[in-house]
């Protein structure tokens, strides 16, 4: 983790555009779509994480990094039009 990721909060997520941009926020097609994150830092391969299964969802909270530690999150949104932090650009 480098010296940037020190002194913050990260957070890291996986959206599935396709049913984002239809519309359809409860659909469960990303949850079966065997997705995996692969965090790596200079030292090689550190965390791998795995899309949970069956879950309704368009966005995949997968971890965050907060103060350089990384911490899994594993959450799933479906309710994301009304979010500041999913509509702000």
């Amino acid at each position: 983790i480098s010296n940037l990721q020190r002194i913050g909060l990260y957070k890291y997520y996986v959206a599935d555009f396709t049913n984002c941009s239809r519309g359809d926020y409860a659909s469960r097609e990303m949850s079966y779509s065997d997705a995996c994150v692969n965090v790596y830092t200079s030292d090689g391969l550190v965390s791998t994480f795995h899309v949970p299964v069956g879950r309704e969802g368009v966005i995949w909270e997968v971890f965050e990094i907060r103060y350089g530690t990384l911490i899994p999150s594993q959450r799933y949104y479906q309710a994301v039009q009304d979010k500041d932090w999913w509509s702000t650009k």
